[in-house]
C-alpha cells in the first residue's frame, strides 16, 4: 500500500467513526429524553376538554417514540448511507430539500465571510507583521482585540436594529425575492459583517504571531541580505508559516460559523442552517435535528481533510 493510500484509509477510517460517534451522541441526547411537547399535548388537550392521556399517546406514536431505540437509530444511520433522512415531523417536508434550501441560504453570507476573513486578515496581518512598533500596526492590534471582545449575539442585534431603524429594511429574508434584491442582500452584508468580525480579528492575530515568530530567522536575513523587500518578505516567511496558519485557522472557521450561524440567523431572521437547527431542537423534529447534525459534521470532517491537503501543499519540505 503507498503512503497516499493508507492516508487516504486512515482519514476514511476516522472520518466514518467521528460521523457515526456524532449521529450517536445527537440521537441518544434528543431521542432518550423526555420530550416536553408530549405534556403540552395533554395540557392542550386538558384545556379543551379532551383526554390528556390519549393526546399523548397520539402525539408520541406520531413520532414514533414508542419505538425501540436502537432500530429507530438504525433506520436512521441506513438512511444516512442512502441519503433518504426521512421527513420532517413538523410539516412532512423531505429533510434532503430542508438541508438543501438552508445550507445553501447560509452560504450566502458564509462564503463571504471566510473569503473577506482570509484575504484582508493575511494581507493587514502580514503587512502590520513587518512594522513592528508603527501606528498601523498598533491600530491593526487594537481592531484585533475589538474585534475578538465584542459578542456576535450583541453586533447581530445592533446589526437588527439597523435593518428596521429610518431607512433601514426589515429583518426578515424573502425567500421569494431574489437573493441580489435590495432587502435580502443588505440582510446578507449585515450577517456578513457580523460573521467575519471574530474571524478576521484572529486571522489577522494569527498571521502576526506566527510572522513575529519567523523575524530574525536566518532566510529571512538572507533575503533582506540579498535585497529583497517587505513583500518578498513576506512571501518567504508566510509559506514557513502556513502550516500552523491552516491549521489555527480551520479550527477557528468551524468553532466561530457553527456558533455565530445560530445566533447570527436567529437575531437576523434568516432561515439558515443554524436557525433551522434550533426550530427542529425546539420542536423535538428528530429527523432534522438529525439531518442537520449528519450535515454539520460532514462539513467539519471535509475540511479537517482539505486542512490535511492545505498542508501538504503548503509544506517547504515537499
Amino acid at each position: 500500500m503507498t503512503p497516499a493510500a493508507g492516508f487516504l484509509l486512515r482519514r476514511g477510517a476516522w472520518s466514518a467513526a467521528t460521523l457515526f460517534a456524532a449521529l450517536a451522541a445527537t440521537f441518544a441526547l434528543v431521542a432518550l429524553t423526555p420530550d416536553p411537547n408530549v405534556a403540552a399535548a395533554q395540557f392542550g388537550a386538558a384545556v379543551g376538554g379532551g383526554d390528556p392521556e390519549a393526546a399523548g399517546s397520539a402525539y408520541r406514536a406520531a413520532r414514533n417514540l414508542d419505538g425501540p431505540a436502537l432500530l429507530r437509530f438504525r433506520s436512521f444511520v441506513v438512511g444516512a448511507v442512502t441519503l433518504e433522512l426521512g421527513q420532517s415531523l413538523t410539516n412532512g417536508e423531505p429533510v434532503v430539500a430542508i438541508l438543501r434550501e438552508r445550507a445553501t441560504i447560509s452560504l450566502g453570507y458564509v462564503v463571504p465571510a471566510t473569503v473577506l476573513s482570509v484575504v484582508v486578515g493575511v494581507l493587514v496581518g502580514a503587512a502590520t507583521a513587518l512594522r513592528d512598533g508603527s501606528l498601523g500596526e498598533r491600530l491593526a492590534g487594537a481592531t484585533a482585540y475589538l474585534g475578538l471582545g465584542v459578542p456576535n449575539f450583541w453586533l447581530a442585534a445592533l446589526g437588527a436594529a439597523y435593518l428596521t431603524g429610518p431607512g433601514g429594511i426589515r429583518s426578515a429574508f424573502d425567500p421569494e425575492a431574489p437573493w441580489l434584491a435590495t432587502p435580502n442582500l443588505q440582510l446578507f452584508a449585515v450577517a456578513t459583517a457580523v460573521v467575519s468580525t471574530t474571524m478576521l480579528a484572529a486571522q489577522l492575530r494569527y498571521v502576526r504571531a506566527e510572522m513575529d515568530g519567523y523575524a530574525d530567522a536566518e532566510f529571512v536575513r538572507l533575503v533582506r541580505a540579498k535585497g529583497g523587500d517587505d513583500r518578498r518578505v513576506a512571501r518567504h516567511i508566510l509559506r514557513n508559516a502556513a502550516l500552523p496558519l491552516v491549521s489555527l485557522f480551520v479550527t477557528e472557521l468551524l468553532a466561530t460559523l457553527f456558533v455565530a450561524s445560530v445566533v447570527v440567523e436567529t437575531v437576523l431572521g434568516i432561515p439558515g442552517i443554524g436557525a433551522g437547527l434550533l426550530a427542529a431542537i425546539d420542536a423535538r423534529d428528530l429527523p432534522v435535528v438529525m439531518g442537520v447534525t449528519l450535515f454539520v459534521v460532514a462539513v467539519g470532517v471535509a475540511a479537517r481533510f482539505t486542512q490535511d491537503l492545505l498542508r501538504a501543499a503548503f509544506d517547504p519540505r515537499s
